[in-house]
C-alpha cells in the first residue's frame, strides 16, 4: 500500500508531529506501561529523535519552523507536567537544537542521524551522572569503589579504572549501543516515511486498550524517594567500609545541597521560565489549544497502534507499534 505523502498539507504534518511530541514529552499515553520494557526512557527519546527528525524534513530545515514546534513542547509540558525537573526540559531543547545544527550542516542522512543519536543520548546519560555528582559529591565514588574492593577482597580495577568508573562506563556504553541501533531504525523508518511507502498496514478500525496517564506527581515523588534510597546507600557503605568519621559531614553537605536544590535551585529556575514562556503563551495560546484538544484523537491512535502490535513479540512491539503510530499521523486523511 502507497500513500502520496507529497498531497500532505506540510502545516498540518508537522502540527500532528508536534502533537505527539509534546504528549510523548508530557508523559501521556502509556508508553512505558505498555511496553514493559528496560530502559524505556531509551525508547521514549528515540521517538524524540524520530520526530525532531521529520519536523526537520517537512519543516525544509528552517529554524522558525522546528523552534515553534518547541516552544510549543516546552509549553504544553510545563503545563500538563509541572513537577518535572527542568533538567527533562534541557534535554528536550538540547535534543531538538543538535538534531537541526547536524541535519542543517550535512543534511538528513544515516550518518547525521547516527550523529544525533550518539549525541542526544550521551547528553541523556551525562546528565543523570552530572546531578548524582553534585548531589553526592566525588565522595560517592571513592566510597563505592571502597566498598567492593573490600567485598571482592581485591582492588577492581580495568584499564586503570576503579569500581564506579566501571559502572558508569557500562552505563554509557548501554547508551551509546541503544543510539546505535535506534540510529539504524530511525533511518529505515524515516526512509519509508518520506517515499510514502507504508507496506502493507492492518486499517484497524476499533480498539477496546486502555492509556494510562503518567501521574507526574507521583513520578516527582518517586524521584525523591530514589535519591534518599541512593544516600541511604551511600551511608551504609560507609559504615561498612569504616568511614564513621566521615558520615556527620558528608549528611549536613548531602542534605544541604538536596534542600538547596529543591527549595530554591528549581523553583527559582521553573519561576524564571514561567517569566520566559509567558509571552509565547499569548503568541501562541490558539496553537496550544489545537493541540491539546487534538490529544483525544492521538490517544485513540495510540490505542489502535497498542492493539496492532500486541500480536508482536515483546522485543518487536516497540518497532511495530512506532511504525503503526507514525503511519496513520502521517498518511491517516480522517484523523
Amino acid at each position: 500500500m502507497t500513500f502520496d505523502s507529497s498531497k500532505k498539507v506540510t502545516a498540518d504534518v508537522i502540527f500532528r508531529l508536534t502533537a505527539l511530541w509534546a504528549m510523548n514529552e508530557s508523559g501521556i499515553g502509556g508508553f512505558l506501561h505498555f511496553f514493559h520494557f528496560p530502559f524505556s526512557g531509551i525508547i521514549l527519546t528515540g521517538l524524540s529523535v524520530m520526530l525532531v527528525t521529520l519536523i526537520c524534513h517537512y519543516g525544509n530545515l528552517d529554524w522558525k519552523v522546528l523552534s515553534r514546534s518547541l516552544i510549543l513542547v516546552l509549553l504544553i509540558k510545563l503545563s500538563l507536567s509541572p513537577h518535572t525537573s527542568f533538567t527533562a526540559y534541557l534535554a528536550v531543547s538540547f535534543q531538538a537544537i543538535i538534531c537541526f545544527f547536524v541535519y542543517r550542516a550535512i543534511g538528513i542522512n544515516s550518518i547525521s542521524i547516527l550523529l544525533s543519536c550518539v549525541l542526544t543520548f550521551l547528553e541523556s546519560a551525562l546528565q543523570k551522572i552530572i546531578v548524582l555528582t553534585i548531589f553526592f559529591g566525588k565522595r560517592m565514588y571513592d566510597v563505592f569503589d571502597e566498598f567492593v574492593n573490600q567485598y571482592l577482597g581485591k582492588n577492581l580495577e580495568f584499564l586503570g579504572m576503579g569500581a564506579s568508573s566501571i559502572v558508569f562506563s557500562f552505563y554509557i556504553a548501554v547508551y551509546i549501543i541503544a543510539a546505535v541501533v535506534s540510529a539504524l531504525y530511525i533511518t529505515h523508518l524515516y526512509r519509508r516515511l518520506i517515499s510514502g511507502d507504508i507496506g502493507e498496514i492492518r486499517l484497524f478500525s476499533q480498539s477496546n486498550s486502555q492509556v494510562t496517564v503518567t501521574n507526574n506527581h507521583a513520578k516527582f515523588k518517586y524521584g525523591i524517594i530514589s535519591l534518599f534510597v541512593f544516600f541511604i546507600a551511600i551511608v551504609i557503605m560507609m559504615f561498612l567500609t569504616g568511614k564513621e568519621s566521615f558520615i556527620q559531614i558528608y549528611l549536613l553537605r548531602t542534605l544541604l545541597i538536596i534542600a538547596i536544590w529543591f527549595l530554591f535551585v528549581i523553583p527559582l529556575i521553573k519561576y524564571l521560565m514561567s517569566r520566559y514562556f509567558d509571552k509565547y503563551r499569548v503568541i501562541y495560546s490558539d496553537q496550544i489549544s489545537s493541540i491539546v484538544n487534538f490529544f483525544p484523537s492521538l490517544i485513540s491512535l495510540v490505542r489502535l497502534s497498542m492493539d496492532a502490535s500486541r500480536s508482536y513479540l515483546w522485543y518487536l512491539r516497540p518497532i511495530k507499534f512506532f511504525e503503526f503510530l507514525l503511519y496513520r499521523l502521517l498518511f491517516d486523511p480522517m484523523l
